[in-house]
């Protein structure tokens, strides 16, 4: 029985030996390597090309054309893809944003002597706002000292007495307008806007009052004008801040009977009680800026934020009347 079962297990050796064999004379030789590639049309484990796939821990890879899955754009960044011809190994890499594409400047405000300008332009793709400050484009003074461009007078008024300001003034070192000295027969004033190479920041207490003046410039650099500045100046018709002025309270016109009309500097946070009482000839108040103004009373002062500030006729009837304690003013200062 031993024998037996001994020669049984022989045979079935054998029959797998001659069934290998035939399977290898099928398929290509045996001294094919393991993924077949030696071969004579052996393609279980070929090349991806033939239908077969490589193995990518042992691939030399050979990938194909680059493909751009998606594209980049001036808020994304894209991404293209290639991939192994032998073995489907992907490979990714991405692509740099693109620049916006940007549509016409609007230009919000020009650019004049003193001034920046301002401009924006709007990417047409995503809507990115860009704005520029073009510079200022600087005074183009003549033989005269009178800029061809604004007007302004390079030293003012020949005649105005100035003074470079004390330690107990508001602007210590820079100048300030002390009187109309000896311009006194002058009917147009333009105010300087440097005195020994200091700008003129103050026009001071009674600087002009009771003259005979017809109009004012006053440029920039002025941040402060004194109460009684130009009271009783009875023929003052007009009053001009210059583009980018820097006052911060706007007073000291009372009874300048024929002042008809004033624009407010978007600058000023405050119009005093009593800036304009007595102007009886005034119409219009006009503000540069209109939002954020709340109005006021010097016995009741209150909170309750103006609906008429955009309405001339009424604010300077709130203005300028003999008996008016009302005021304007701002708790935010402008950007």
């Amino acid at each position: 029985m031993k024998v037996f079962t001994k020669i049984l297990m022989i045979a079935v050796v054998i029959a797998c030996v001659l069934s290998l064999s035939a399977c290898l004379s099928e398929g290509g030789s045996s001294n094919d390597d393991v993924y077949g590639n030696g071969g004579n049309g052996g393609n279980s484990v070929g090349d991806a090309n033939n239908g077969g796939s490589v193995n990518p821990a042992t691939c030399s890879h050979t990938y194909g054309e680059w493909e751009v899955t998606n594209e980049p754009t001036c808020k994304l960044k894209g991404l293209k893809v290639r991939k192994c011809t032998k073995c489907n190994t992907e490979e990714s890499e991405l692509l740099d944003m693109v620049a916006h594409t940007f549509g016409e400047y609007t230009v919000k405000k020009e650019a004049d002597c003193e001034n920046k300008g301002e401009r924006y332009h709007i990417c047409t793709v995503c809507n990115t706002k860009e704005t520029e400050y073009p510079d200022a484009l600087g005074h183009k003074y003549g033989a005269d000292n009178i800029c061809s461009v604004c007007d302004d007078r390079k030293f003012g008024t020949e005649g105005l007495h100035y003074e470079i300001q004390g330690k107990n003034d508001p602007y210590p070192g820079t100048a300030k307008l002390c009187s109309i000295g000896t311009a006194i027969t002058a009917k147009n004033i333009y105010v300087a806007s440097e005195y020994q190479g200091q700008p003129v920041t103050l026009i001071d207490t009674d600087a002009f009052s009771d003259g005979e003046i017809e109009s004012i410039v006053i440029p920039a650099s002025v941040k402060a004008i004194k109460p009684s500045a130009f009271t009783r100046c009875y023929e003052l018709k007009s009053v001009t801040f210059k583009a980018g002025s820097q006052l911060e309270v706007l007073e000291g016109f009372q009874h300048c009977t024929s002042l008809t009309s004033i624009k407010v500097p978007a600058n000023v946070n405050k119009v005093a009680a009593h800036a304009f009482r007595g102007c009886t000839a005034l119409n219009s108040v006009s503000f540069e800026l209109t939002e954020g103004w709340y109005s006021g009373n010097t016995s009741s002062p209150r909170f309750s934020e103006p609906t008429t500030v955009t309405d001339t006729y009424r604010n300077a009837n709130a203005l300028k009347h003999a008996e008016s304690l009302n005021f304007f003013f701002r708790l935010v200062a402008p950007e």
